[in-house]
């Protein structure tokens, strides 16, 4: 076609388009010459392909939305925008991981495909005491207190403190008992003693990502579409000298990181775009995580506020297992006073289907469930569904954390492990996951030229984090298989479906339909569940399904809620089986001092003549101050204690967000000679940029010495002063009776005494508030002490202590 002609093709094109857009009430274009300039401006994509005219009108078309969007794109790419860190995924993991990194003041930005999804429909809800610890620990580092807004937005502990097993969940059935089966309790509240924190949290995950919002940086509504990772300089070499770069391509525009973190869930692109369609790193179901995977259907639904009162009266609980001839599933109750539930129902592909679960058939499982009538009349008063989606239950656990050539990508949350739900493991660990990264990130991407930390840090991540993975795994598939123990009590055997799908699959093809198969699946389904309906009426039947239900949860089987060993004791550094062999799942946790366990909770006191300049001073500080001892004007924790000083720190160093470590000194009068913890501190400031502020503690009120030493004290640094160091009082004498503890097991491993007349233990706590290291510190013999203090020697050879144990800290104890 000759230009003049093309010029009269393109004029009898646009008036048309005119025409068109006229009839659907959309704006006019704007003038030919205008249009042609501009599209002549857009560079031609390389899979740019004419096609023959006519073009689709439609208004929304979806080759018209495609090409705007590319077009957008095209655009976006022009110019290209640079951070330190990139989080794809804004989920509960990815906005914690953003407000850890704003606190280390590291540069971000997170990126959601769908900010409304992850705000429209309740996932998780169970929030373990470690996490409550972990929120606790930020609580002064923003405008908005993320761990006092969670409870103040929580449903209180007696309405989901119960487990309940029966027909339906108002127990409205006629026989005994209203079909109740049994009842598990929980203890909540065993946090008291052994943390900070009392009670664990029950809140729905969309209103969690909502509280967490407000705390951290906005995020970018762009979906990630490619990754190219660049290396100028050597293949990420470990002496950190080469130049490497990530570019995330988004429907938006390109995004190049230092980092690249996916925390974008279970199908990850992320992971997915490094692992050339996800199967080159296999996808472990290791020892004790076997299991079956499992489709299920979400149902969201909302309950009228007379149905929720009733159920608050008469039976609160946080899951209901309902067992009846119409429907099988668990209703959660993610909050009862708004009425908002979660259903999870089983099917069964291939011979069962999203799509045979109509709406009518979706409300005749809710009624059921629930104990309701049905009434044409006031339904929508009654129900109303907000959502259905469809998922698979597995327990998969990847190989590697650390992804690409130069270490740079890194998965988190469920782009790194998928458990079943039984138990609230899986967002537990996914935010326990970016507490252990963020510290790690923040030394890693250090802008000093003295930058010390390799990408073997990064490495470090993957090997502590993964076995807690796998641990959880395999704690999360025990649980799934106790749901189950009450099942086969309540008549049902899972295996059952399974069986019958096997049997279909062996049967020649000719026998049956695809379409006959599914009929008759889904009435052997319906014949399985049919003795179910004598709970309805009571009978001898449904008295001995209850009794065997009762006592499968009297024998301590059913679903537990908490379980304090694994929330709190799990150990970095050390083979899984280390720690977890002999752990009863549900037994209680004993606190004690572990290298990589995380750091005991112990209650430090304050004098009350002091407490203003500890204030003042140590800002970051959480106080307790309602005590009854005339003497002590608050407590602090141990707990993250070093997330707690951190602030502090950063204002008497260079290293500003930078992480800070903690040196912990356990004895009841210790004197440090002249400057020796002043050169400790300045040693690891200059070697490893990092703060290490002191903490001494002491066990008795008594004690005159002062109680703090400001940051910004004028004082010699030959006197017993140094920079960042605060002393505390255990009047209870835990700490002491703790280190009593380590010692004695250290004996019994080594078989070596150790003499505390002539050795002090100093431990140094990591960031996320897990012991490091342990350093013995030699002290002077007792001809040299002074008024019944021991003298700690000026001769350290601190460098090499302080190597060994920043090291072991930093990488782990078995680096």
């Amino acid at each position: 076609m000759t230009m003049p002609g093309c010029r009269l093709f393109a004029c009898s094109l646009y008036q048309q388009h005119c025409r068109v857009r006229s009839l659907v009430n959309l704006p006019p274009y704007p003038p030919l010459s205008t249009s042609i300039a501009s599209i002549r401006r857009i560079p031609r994509p390389s899979n740019f392909h004419l096609r023959p005219y006519p073009l689709s009108f439609s208004s929304g078309s979806g080759q018209q939305q495609e090409d705007e969007q590319q077009q957008k794109s095209l655009e976006g790419n022009r110019h290209s925008k640079h951070v330190t860190v990139l989080i794809a995924g804004g989920g509960p993991v990815g906005i914690l991981l953003s407000i850890l990194l704003r606190r280390h003041g590291i540069q971000h930005v997170l990126l959601e495909r769908d900010l409304d999804s992850q705000t429209s429909h309740p996932r998780a809800h169970y929030l373990n005491l470690r996490t409550l610890e972990i929120l606790r620990s930020i609580s002064n580092a923003s405008p908005i207190d993320p761990y006092k807004k969670m409870w103040h937005v929580s449903p209180p502990s007696s309405e989901w403190r119960r487990f309940y097993f029966g027909y339906n969940v108002a127990k409205t059935a006629d026989g005994g008992k209203g079909g109740k089966l049994g009842v598990s309790k929980h203890n909540v509240d065993y946090g008291r003693g052994i943390s900070p924190v009392d009670s664990v949290g029950h809140l729905s995950q969309d209103s969690f990502v909502s509280v967490l919002r407000e705390c951290a940086v906005t995020a970018k509504e762009e979906e990630v579409l490619n990754i190219i990772e660049n290396l100028r300089g050597g293949d990420g070499d470990d002496d950190g000298t080469s130049e490497t770069t990530l570019s995330v391509h988004t429907n938006c525009g390109v995004w190049n990181c230092d980092y690249l973190v996916a925390c974008d869930g279970a199908h990850s692109t992320v992971r997915s775009l490094f692992l050339s369609g996800g199967d080159d790193v296999e996808n472990r179901k290791d020892k004790g995580t076997k299991m079956r995977s499992q489709h299920l259907l979400n149902i969201h639904f909302k309950t009228s506020h007379s149905f929720n009162q009733q159920i608050k009266l008469s039976n609160p609980a946080m899951l209901y297992f309902i067992f009846n001839e119409n429907m099988v599933g668990c209703f959660v109750a993610h909050d009862l006073s708004r009425g908002e539930w979660v259903c999870q129902v089983p099917y069964f592909p291939p011979y069962q289907s999203v799509e045979d679960y109509t709406p009518d058939v979706i409300l005749k499982m809710l009624l059921a469930g629930l104990g309701m009538k049905h009434d044409a009349n006031d339904m929508e008063e009654k129900i109303v569904v907000l959502g259905v989606r469809s998922w698979i239950m597995d327990s998969v656990v990847q190989s590697n954390y650390v992804l690409g050539r130069s270490c740079r990508v890194l998965l988190a949350g469920d782009a790194a492990h998928v458990f079943p739900p039984a138990g609230g493991l899986g967002m537990n660990t996914g935010l326990q996951d970016v507490h252990n990264l963020a510290w790690r990130l923040a030394l890693a991407s250090s802008s000093s030229p003295r930058n010390v930390f390799t990408k073997n840090i990064l490495d470090a991540y993957g090997r502590e984090r993964r076995p807690v993975a796998e641990h959880n795994a395999a704690l999360s598939v025990r649980n799934y298989e106790r749901t189950l123990e009450v099942a086969r009590a309540a008549g049902l055997d899972a295996n059952h479906p399974h069986l019958l799908m096997k049997a279909f699959r062996e049967m020649p093809s000719f026998l049956l339909t695809d379409e006959q198969r599914s009929f008759f699946f889904s009435r052997a389904v319906e014949v399985g569940m049919a003795p179910l309906r004598a709970l309805r009426g009571g009978g001898a039947y449904a008295t001995l399904l209850r009794r065997r239900v009762e006592k499968v949860l009297e024998n301590e089987g059913g679903l537990p809620l908490v379980f304090p060993q694994h929330e709190l004791g799990f150990v970095y550094g050390c083979e899984e089986d280390d720690w977890s062999r002999h752990v009863d799942d549900t037994g209680p946790y004993v606190p004690e001092l572990v290298m990589g366990g995380r750091m005991p909770h112990c209650t430090l006191s304050i004098l009350r003549s002091n407490m203003d300049s500890v204030e003042k001073n140590f800002p970051g500080l959480i106080i307790e101050k309602d005590i009854t001892d005339k003497n002590i004007a608050g407590t602090i924790s141990t707990v993250d204690i070093s997330m707690q000083l951190m602030q502090v720190a950063h204002s008497a160093c260079s290293n500003r967000g930078q992480p800070c470590f903690t040196a912990l000194i356990v004895e009841k009068n210790i004197i440090f000679a002249g400057s020796s913890l002043h050169r400790a501190q300045k040693i690891v400031e200059d070697q490893w940029q990092v703060s290490l502020p002191f903490v001494q503690i002491r066990n008795s009120t008594n004690d005159q010495k002062a109680q703090y030493l400001p940051n910004n004290s004028k004082c010699n640094k030959n006197d017993d002063c140094i920079e960042n160091q605060i002393i505390l009082t255990d009047c209870e004498g835990t700490w002491m009776q703790l280190l009593k503890e380590y010692e004695k097991k250290k004996k019994n491993i080594t078989g070596q005494h150790l003499n505390r007349k002539q050795k002090v233990a100093m431990l140094i706590v990591r960031p996320d508030g897990h012991i490091g290291s342990v350093i013995w510190i030699p002290l002077w013999d007792s001809d040299n002490a002074q008024e019944n203090y021991d003298m700690v020697k000026e001769d350290i050879d601190w460098e090499r202590a302080l190597d060994i144990a920043m090291t072991e800290s930093v990488y782990g104890s078995n680096v």
